[in-house]
Order: structure tokens, then C-alpha cells, then sequence
């Protein structure tokens, strides 16, 4: 009964987290109207389903020791593997460093935690009850469904005027984010009008980095399956023209590999056989987009300028800090402390 809620419960958190950022900016514009930063009640509603899922868990985990210690038979939960241990030691650190009077202080703590640590000791603790094989072949579905929706949301997105976005409740400047007001709707490439696409998330980034989950699950079944089910080929499409108006080369390289391992599954003259003219016609159809679409789409200077400056400065700060700075001095955390961007 337990675990039937909880895997319930997981579904359910698993199919909504997507649409967390539209959900969020529409629920705030309902309650306090246009022009207000994301409501912290409403958007801490996963962590509240998250934590009536880890309750749920710690009594299965609680009730097995109590039945496995009558047996004296050491649980499976009771044992810590390398994957614990490092999370464990990644905490310790955390705390260490914090104690010590590290540039990182308590209120950025809390809030790096959050980003940080919050998934990784949800995973250390999930990894130890049972899953039935319904729940692992309900995921894989489910998040494909998830994918494509978001996908086809996004693709319509790249049309609609900014009217549509501040009607939801997003901000009426695009590529601006500001840590007391909505979200911005999309972003745009440098100067040019050139939208990025987010669908329901708060970043065309985060969107094109998601995507790569279901991307993933609908190469492998494309490949499984042969090309012979039209549904996993419209998936792939809708999923592939979602990630291209993302404008995120991280996330484009990311599917390319992703591509790759699914071809890799292939037997090995077959896989020549398609590679090596997909690779050509890649390369063809990249230097007629660059020309069509202007190079500034692909090659963007400021952003370039900062992938190059980021890790040698990345690399100094690992010189002067071999532990880190401390939680909440880095990534998602900092937002809410600096100014906008």
C-alpha cells in the first residue's frame, strides 16, 4: 500500500516538475496579479510532494530494520556503497567549510543546500526501498508523453506575440532575469530578434537540457523498434525541432551524442553505412544554416568570450580554494543575491 502511494506520488512529481515554471508564473499573476515575482507558496509545492514522498520512505526503510534485525540479517538499506559514501563525504565538506567561516554564510547556505544537496540525499534515500517493474516501465512512457508536449508548447511559443506571455503572467521584457519580478517569457540572441524558446520552463538552457532525457528514450525506441513505429518517429521530430529553436549548443551537442549512442547500438557495417553520410550532411546543413540564419546565431562573441574566460578563472579560483567557496556562492543559489541579468 505504501509503496503503491509513493511510486503514485513519484509519477505524478515526475510528469508536473516540467511544467513547474508555467505553473508557478500563472498561479502568482491568479493570486497577486501581473508583475510579481514567483509566489513561494506556490512554487514550493514539489518540495511538498517530495517530502511526503521521502516520509513515505523512511517508514518502508524503517519497517524493513525493525523486520530484518528480528531476522539478524543486515537490510540492503543498512548498506553503504561508494555512491553514499561520497555524497556523505560532499555534505561533511559543505559543513566543514561553513564552520570554518568560508566566504559562504548560513542564509546562502540554506539556499545552496537546497540546489545542491536536497537531489542527492533524495536519491540516497529512494535508492533504498523497492520499485515494482510497473513504476520502471511506467517512467520511460510517461516522460516521452511529457517531452512532447513540452516540445509542441515550445515550437507554438516561437510565434506567439508577447501579448499571449504577459496574459500568463511573465514579464514584459524578454532576456532579463530579475530576482523580484516574473520571469522573462524567452530570450533572445544578442541583438538580433532571434527568439529562444523555453516552453513551460523558466530558460531555454533548462528546457534544451530536460529535453535530452525524453530525446534520449525516443532514439533508443526509434532504433529498437526500426523506424517501423510512426509514433517514436514523431516524437523525435517534435523533440528535435524543440531542442534547434532552444539555441543551446550545449544541449545540441549533448543530442548529438545521445544520437550517436543510439546509432551505436546498431550492428557495426550498418552503423558506417548511416554514420558517415549523416556526419557530411550534418556538416553541409550546418554551414547553409549559419549562412541563412547569420553566423551570430552559432558564433556568439560575448557568450564565446565567456565559455573561454570562465574555466581559466574557474581553474584560478581551484588554486586559491581546492575545497570551494561554499555552498550558495555559485549557480541557481546566487540569484536571489545579485543583480539582474
Amino acid at each position: 500500500m505504501l509503496r503503491t502511494l509513493r511510486e503514485w506520488l513519484t509519477l505524478g512529481l515526475i510528469v508536473l516538475l516540467p511544467f513547474h515554471a508555467l505553473l508557478v508564473t500563472v498561479g502568482t499573476k491568479l493570486v497577486l496579479g501581473p508583475g510579481h515575482a514567483p509566489l513561494s507558496m506556490i512554487a514550493g509545492w514539489k518540495e511538498g510532494v517530495l517530502g511526503v514522498i521521502l516520509i513515505i520512505a523512511f517508514v518502508e526503510i524503517i519497517h524493513n530494520f525493525v523486520s530484518r534485525s528480528r531476522e539478524h540479517v543486515l537490510p540492503a538499506a543498512g548498506k553503504v556503497d561508494l555512491i553514499d559514501a561520497l555524497i556523505l563525504a560532499l555534505v561533511a565538506v559543505s559543513l566543514a567549510l561553513l564552520l570554518t567561516g568560508h566566504p559562504s554564510v548560513a542564509a546562502h547556505y540554506i539556499l545552496g543546500f537546497k540546489y545542491d544537496f536536497i537531489p542527492l540525499i533524495t536519491f540516497l534515500i529512494l535508492r533504498r526501498v523497492p520499485w515494482s517493474d510497473e513504476f520502471r516501465n511506467r517512467v520511460p512512457f510517461l516522460l516521452l508523453i511529457t517531452g512532447c508536449i513540452v516540445a509542441l508548447y515550445g515550437i507554438v511559443t516561437f510565434i506567439l506575440p508577447m501579448s499571449f506571455f504577459v496574459s500568463l503572467g511573465y514579464s514584459d521584457a524578454h532576456s532579463l532575469y530579475l530576482a523580484n519580478g516574473p520571469l522573462a517569457a524567452f530570450q533572445q540572441i544578442g541583438a538580433s530578434a532571434v527568439r529562444r524558446i523555453q516552453s513551460t520552463f523558466s530558460g531555454p538552457n533548462q528546457l534544451g537540457l530536460w529535453l535530452l532525457i525524453p530525446w534520449a528514450i525516443a532514439m533508443i525506441a526509434v532504433i529498437r523498434t526500426r523506424c517501423t513505429d510512426y509514433r517514436y518517429l514523431i516524437s523525435v521530430l517534435l523533440i528535435a525541432a524543440a531542442l534547434l529553436l532552444t539555441f543551446s549548443r550545449a544541449a545540441w551537442i549533448g543530442a548529438f551524442i545521445i544520437f550517436i549512442a543510439a546509432l551505436g547500438q546498431l550492428p557495426p557495417k550498418t552503423f558506417m553505412k548511416i554514420i558517415v553520410p549523416l556526419i557530411a550532411a550534418g556538416a553541409l546543413g550546418l554551414v547553409m544554416a549559419t549562412q541563412q540564419a547569420g553566423p551570430s546565431v552559432f558564433l556568439r562573441l560575448g557568450s564565446d568570450r565567456g565559455h573561454l574566460e570562465r574555466p581559466l578563472q574557474a581553474i584560478m579560483m581551484m588554486r586559491d580554494f581546492p575545497l570551494g567557496t561554499g555552498l550558495g556562492t555559485a549557480g541557481p543559489a546566487t540569484n536571489r543575491t545579485h543583480d539582474a541579468c
